[in-house]
C-alpha cells in the first residue's frame, strides 16, 4: 500500500528550500532599501546649468556637457578659493545674532544650524557617517 504523504527527505529539502527563499528575498528587500535610502550624490553638474531640461538634441546636448566640463574645474576652483571666506563671514554673522539671544534662544539656533545642509556642499563635513547634530 502506498502513501501518499511526501518523503522525510522531500519535506526537509522543501523546508530548506523555503527558509533559502525568505532569507533570499529579506537580503534583496534590504539591499535595496539601503540603497533607496542613501543620500544621494551631492556633487552638482558641472556649472550646474539644467542642460538636460533644454530640450536638445543628442548633438547639441553633447556639446553643450563638453562646453560645461571644460568650464567646470575652474568654477570649482574659484568656489573652493572663497569658500573659507564665506564660511567665516557666516560665523561672524552667526556670533553677532547669538549676542542678541537668550541661552535658550542660542542653543535652539545651533540646533537649527546643525540641521541646515552645509554650505559649500562637499566642503565642509559637520558630521560623520551616521552622526546628526542635535
Amino acid at each position: 500500500m502506498a502513501s501518499d504523504a511526501p518523503s522525510v527527505g522531500r519535506v526537509r529539502l522543501m523546508t530548506l528550500l523555503t527558509i533559502l527563499g525568505i532569507f533570499g528575498a529579506g537580503a534583496a528587500a534590504g539591499f535595496g532599501l539601503a540603497r533607496w535610502l542613501a543620500p544621494a550624490e551631492r556633487r552638482p553638474p558641472p556649472m550646474w546649468l539644467p542642460l538636460d531640461d533644454l530640450g536638445l538634441s543628442a548633438d547639441k546636448l553633447e556639446a553643450a556637457r563638453a562646453i560645461s566640463e571644460r568650464y567646470d574645474a575652474q568654477i570649482r576652483t574659484v568656489i573652493e578659493d572663497t569658500f573659507p571666506k564665506v564660511r567665516a563671514l557666516r560665523e561672524a554673522a552667526k556670533a553677532e545674532i547669538k549676542g542678541l539671544l537668550t541661552p535658550e534662544q542660542g542653543e535652539r539656533l545651533e540646533r537649527l544650524d546643525e540641521l541646515q545642509p552645509p554650505p559649500g556642499g562637499k566642503h565642509e563635513r559637520r558630521h560623520g557617517p551616521g552622526e546628526r547634530g542635535g
